[in-house]
């Protein structure tokens, strides 16, 4: 996909408030089904995924919302949006796989074949502009992402 300019092959896209925000209307989500997709946020990622390789990544820690429920709900959420479950990096509570730190988007990339210069960060705060900087990939906004496309 282009993107102001630029080629990328992967996209990687942050979770809560970069695609989907709870329902229950709180800060958090109150457990692992309490989400729902941002308007037009899942139909931009279907006509973009025809073009490019996407991936998830949430901060959530696993271990803190039932784990095994919460995998269930992103694996729902990455199949609605045509994305691959080897695609979604999450949180076991582990300081090295939660973002800031990189590991999410680097593992990304590697399953994905892709350098840093193909790859594009969408999120919403400073942990995931942290977590592409340190992977050396480019970071944008979620809300300037999706108002251009």
């Amino acid at each position: 996909m282009i993107y102001r300019g630029k080629q990328y092959t992967l996209i990687i896209f942050g979770v809560e408030d970069t695609l989907t925000r709870p329902k229950s209307g709180g800060p958090t989500r109150e457990n692992a089904a309490d989400w729902q997709w941002l308007p037009g946020r899942k139909e931009r990622l279907l006509a973009i995924s025809e073009e490019t390789h996407l991936a998830i990544v949430t901060n959530i820690d696993l271990h803190a919302l039932k784990g095994s429920e919460m995998i269930i709900e992103l694996t729902r959420m990455a199949a609605q949006a045509r994305i691959p479950m080897r695609s979604v990096g999450y949180s076991l509570g582990e300081n090295t796989w939660s973002l800031p730190a990189p590991d999410m988007l680097l593992a990304a990339m590697k399953l994905e074949a892709c350098t840093s210069s193909e790859t594009l960060m969408v999120g919403t705060n400073p942990d995931d502009q942290g977590a592409a900087q340190a992977a050396s990939c480019n970071f944008v906004l979620a809300e300037e992402f999706f108002a251009v496309l």
